[in-house]
């Protein structure tokens, strides 16, 4: 596409748009250009589809995202699991593609479980996570399909509460049922597809589906799940397990705390690890740890890893390997009240663990949105307290190329409520004004000039505070270089000697607003509500108010939509 075209673009967040409701159509999804978004906060499941092409993350948001693997671009957006009582959060807490990646199943702390059509994001089927009356899924549960995908099973734990359910695809019929056994994992021997190793509460056993009877049985002295290796010869349960007689093959001792899990790579040469472990002594909080072993290395009782690293500071990490088994792919949580996380997914190499890449390339809440005049540039209003420690962390101020998507720019900065550019699109001003109390104390970022190439960093970058009183509605450039920012009672007016000098009033930027469940942000989610209605909105882009619901809660993406 042409720059000259890019002008028909609109840049807009909206909420009723980027999100896919259950039993919604394909047709009836926008015309999205490019799209760059995340989850709101942690990552709970991931997992690659056969084929390496996408990824699939459930979050504590509610909602599955399907990335494509090669360059982290989000492709869409699934929605349908709700809040399970006002208490929590919607949460997905685990997904699996079928062998063939023609489906998705997902399943959510509400007892739902949704199989999804990937090529389209309907629903194909739905599914209970309520085993013998029990929610398994209020806690951390766990999804697959069968190798020669004709079955798909649901493992839950919650305490001393456990259940295995598995369906035969087909129909939908239950082939299996027990409240004996939790986490599972089918036997990936073409010749055994009907065995299921499962966990139990002092071990895990292998049973044969759909008879229930016990092939072998393996104590460990608590539960375990388990995972078979590819080729069905090892059992990893904590430890290390020979298949076929129970005994114990090597015990790595790879976290004090195993949280995401362990994962042999498809090619089986390298064993994965996922943890938590204490910080040096006096501290007492906690890091991530993921730990690679060489699968050659399993014969020592204790073998070494061969490579150790924390890839989400001190937060959670659910891992996966991709189908070539040269990456490893792990999405961040948050573990207990520890402030010191990175949420988000990232790509590490197989065996050395070097970062290579970040799939989610945005991820955070979203106030404003505003589009160069020329149509050449998209950034972003984005401010969240938890992440205002790093100036190029979460809250950055970051541009997009309208054309492509890719991340052009990001300038070092602690938050914003508002941005906008100037009518010559040579100046960017934004301004960080969370409410607190009548007033809140602006501060301006002003990026002067632009250079018309997003790619350089900005001549000059000035800071200025003005009161406005909270929250922050309109930020603007009007002529003589001067600042106008309104707040919800009454406006503020600075001037801007750094700014390049403007013709015409324009507020080249859109209200936005998004249901929250955070009481810090209750009182902003209604007056914004109410404000939205006689905002300006960007050229083209049709807004639309909606009351806060359940489903449309704790995130918003940034898109490029036809105009």
């Amino acid at each position: 596409m042409k720059p000259s075209r890019l002008g028909r673009w609109i840049a807009c967040l909206s909420v009723a748009w980027l999100l896919v409701p259950v039993g919604s159509a394909h047709a009836e999804r926008p015309d999205v250009f490019w799209m760059r978004g995340g989850h709101a906060h942690s990552i709970m499941a991931v997992q690659y589809s056969a084929d390496g092409s996408m990824v699939a993350s459930g979050g504590n948001d509610g909602t599955i995202k399907l990335w494509r693997a090669a360059d982290g671009m989000l492709l869409r957006t699934l929605t349908g699991h709700q809040v399970p009582n006002p208490q929590l959060l919607a949460t997905v807490q685990s997904v699996a593609f079928s062998p063939d990646g023609t489906l998705l199943a997902s399943a959510g702390n509400d007892g739902t479980i949704f199989v999804w059509r990937v090529a389209d994001g309907t629903v194909a089927q739905t599914l209970s996570a309520f085993i013998a009356g029990q929610n398994g899924c209020l806690s951390p549960c766990g999804l697959a399909f069968s190798p020669n995908g004709q079955m798909l099973g649901l493992g839950t734990a919650a305490g001393l509460q456990m259940g295995l359910r598995i369906w035969r695809v087909a129909d939908w019929t239950v082939l299996f049922e027990s409240s004996s056994y939790g986490a599972f994992s089918f036997s990936p021997d073409p010749s055994t597809p009907d065995r299921v190793a499962a966990m139990t509460s002092n071990g895990f056993k292998i049973i044969q589906i759909p008879s229930g009877a016990v092939l072998l049985s393996v104590t460990t002295g608590a539960p375990a799940g388990p995972t078979f290796s590819p080729d069905a010869q090892l059992i990893v349960a904590g430890a290390v397990y020979n298949a076929l007689d129970g005994s114990l093959v090597s015990s790595p001792g790879a976290s004090s705390f195993v949280f995401g899990g362990f994962a042999f790579s498809p090619d089986g040469q390298t064993l994965a690890f996922s943890g938590l472990e204490h910080d040096p002594a006096p501290a007492m909080t906690y890091h991530s740890v993921i730990k690679l072993f060489r699968r050659a290395d399993l014969v020592n009782p204790s073998p070494a890893p061969i490579a150790v690293w924390s890839p989400h500071g001190g937060g959670q990490a659910v891992i996966a390997f991709s189908p070539d088994s040269q990456t490893l792919v792990s999405a961040g949580a948050i573990y207990q009240f520890q402030s010191n996380y990175i949420l988000g997914l990232r790509l590490w190499s197989v065996p050395d663990g070097a970062l290579v890449g970040l799939l989610a390339a945005y991820t955070n809440f979203v106030w404003k949105v505003a589009l160069s005049p020329d149509g050449t540039t998209v950034t972003a209003a984005s401010e969240l307290t938890t992440g205002q420690t790093d100036p190029l962390g979460l809250n950055a101020l970051r541009l997009w190329n309208a054309q492509t998507g890719d991340l052009t720019l990001t300038i070092p900065d602690l938050g914003q409520t508002g941005v906008a550019f100037s009518l010559d699109g040579q100046t960017l001003v934004s301004a960080s004004a969370l409410p607190s109390g009548e007033n809140a104390s602006v501060t301006m970022l002003l990026v002067c000039p632009m250079s018309g190439d997003p790619t350089m960093v900005p001549s000059a970058t000035r800071r200025l505070t003005m009161l406005v009183p909270a929250p922050l509605v309109r930020l603007g450039l009007i002529p003589a270089a001067t600042i106008v920012a309104s707040g919800e009672k009454a406006s503020a007016v600075t001037n801007c000697p750094y700014c390049s000098v403007v013709t015409g009033v324009r507020l080249i930027m859109s209200q936005i607003w998004t249901c929250l469940p955070s009481p810090m942000t209750a009182a902003r989610r209604v007056r914004s509500l109410e404000m939205a209605k006689n905002l300006l909105p960007v050229a083209g882009c049709v807004s639309k108010v909606t009351e806060p619901s359940p489903r449309f809660h704790s995130w918003i993406e940034l898109s490029l939509l036809a105009g």
